[in-house]
């Protein structure tokens, strides 16, 4: 409502000043003519004006924004995957079967150009993962999930997530594998059935995250060289990798 009187003002106020502006040019000039066409030319061009300010003024500055709040979301996925998304894809990557048909293709590095994340990315929708986890490998996962529940109840939380469908899928599939895993107090007492709807459920984490993954790098590839440098020297698809430079 304060907004709506605002505006009102805002219009009385200007509407008020042309009438003004025009009484001081005829008192001075004396041309009423001059002053017809005068508004008769602007009111031509007004059209032109509310084109270019409500359309293209306003779309430019939409993508802006958007391009600012995507920033302030690759903070947030940044901070997940120092915290827990790195640490939780080699784990994954450990009991993988299957992990050998794409390891060598996510060596990620600096060569690699916007149509090699793009093309990866696209061959990654093909790829078929094959768990081979223990109960107490699935246990490390239960309790690394227990004590990362807040912040990811906090990442699910945050008002930019709106804008990366992809991140936001996968926190949910997180916290479900966390609803799983405290609806049951023993997980060695689990029936070969109840153990296998449990993999499916970290196998769907485990697909998301890998794209998930790969989105980041090229983030950090194309806007801070020096992230992208130390998450390379992570990389979870690497065997070789080593924080330490020689």
């Amino acid at each position: 409502m304060k907004r709506i009187r605002w505006y009102v003002i805002l219009c009385a106020i200007l509407i008020v000043l042309f009438i003004a502006f025009n009484l001081i040019h005829y008192t001075v000039f004396r041309d009423s003519n001059f002053l017809l066409l005068w508004n008769l030319t602007n009111l031509a061009f007004l059209p032109v004006s509310v084109l270019f300010v409500s359309i293209i003024l306003e779309e430019l500055l939409s993508i802006r924004e958007k391009r600012a709040r995507l920033e302030k979301l690759n903070i947030v996925i940044g901070i997940f995957f120092s915290n827990y998304g790195t640490k939780l894809l080699n784990k994954l990557i450990a009991v993988d079967k299957n992990i050998s048909s794409v390891k060598s293709a996510m060596l990620v590095n600096a060569k690699w150009s916007k149509r090699d994340f793009v093309d990866e990315k696209k061959s990654l929708k093909n790829y078929s993962s094959s768990l081979s986890i223990s109960v107490d490998e699935m246990n490390d996962v239960s309790v690394a999930l227990k004590e990362k529940e807040d912040s990811l109840l906090r990442l699910l939380e945050n008002p930019y997530l709106s804008e990366h469908a992809q991140f936001t899928e996968l926190l949910r599939a997180l916290l479900h594998l966390r609803e799983e895993f405290a609806c049951r107090e023993d997980l060695s007492k689990c029936p070969v059935s109840d153990f296998n709807h449990i993999v499916q459920d970290i196998n769907r984490v485990y697909l998301l995250l890998i794209p998930q993954w790969l989105d980041y790098m090229r983030y950090l590839k194309e806007n801070y060289a020096y992230l992208f440098s130390l998450a390379m020297r992570r990389n979870p698809f690497d065997p070789k990798a080593d924080i330490i430079i020689i």
